[in-house]
This record gives structure tokens, sequence and C-alpha cells, in this order.
């Protein structure tokens, strides 16, 4: 039986790297990848601090993501739908983190920014 040792990866969230006793690693964000795609709403993001959390579709915690993880050249904005695959968050891999996030439907009424657009701050 192999002994895994789960560390996240230098530099993006949404990787987590497993290390066996055997010296083999594999991503765990590629397995995540190839698995099943998830529904939610965006329920906060803040381009400033890096991350916000989703709503999944299905009953459960509010799932984390990070700035690294989404795809598309549109920042999220709250009420935008979503699709996303799941990965867990070491050490506990208790929760999870949201990782390949796509915007499927912005939300009604609100401006999108592209990740190119210089920060706008709210006074």
């Amino acid at each position: 039986m192999l002994k895994h040792n789960l560390i996240p990866s230098a530099g993006h969230s949404g990787q987590c790297i497993s290390e066996t006793n055997v010296g083999f690693a594999f991503d765990r964000s590629e397995v995540a990848a190839a698995g099943p795609s998830f529904f939610g709403k965006v329920k906060t993001f803040c381009r400033e601090k890096g991350h916000g959390f989703i709503i999944p579709k299905e009953e459960g915690d509010l799932i984390f993501v990070h700035i690294s993880d989404i795809d598309g050249d549109y920042i999220p904005k709250a009420g935008d739908d979503v699709t996303f695959k799941k990965c867990l968050i070491p050490p506990k891999n208790e929760k999870y983190s949201a990782i390949h996030v796509k915007i499927v439907h912005a939300a009604e009424g609100v401006m999108h920014e592209t990740w190119d657009a210089p920060i706008h701050h709210d006074h």
C-alpha cells in the first residue's frame, strides 16, 4: 500500500501534488481536470485580494477560488454562473478549491472587466 504525503505545489493554489513513499509524484489538479464539471454561482470575488467563493449548485459548503484558477478573459462578479472542477485543499483534505473556473452566464446588469483593465477602487 502506498503512503501519500499531500503538499501544495509552489505558486498555484489549485494544483495539489501528491508524493508517495516510492518517490512517484502526480498532480491532483490533472486528475480533477479529468473529472466531472460542477455548476455554481459566484458569491464573492475580489481581484485585489486574489480570491473569492462559489456557491455550488449542489448542497454543500462554499468553495474557495483563487485568482490563478480562473479561465477566460473576464473577472468574475457576484451572481455569475460558472462551471468548475474541484480539488481537495491539503493538508486536511476536508474542503475543496475550485479550479478551471469558467463564466458560463454573466450576471445581468453587471459590468465585467477584463484582466488587462486597470483596477478600479470603489470609494
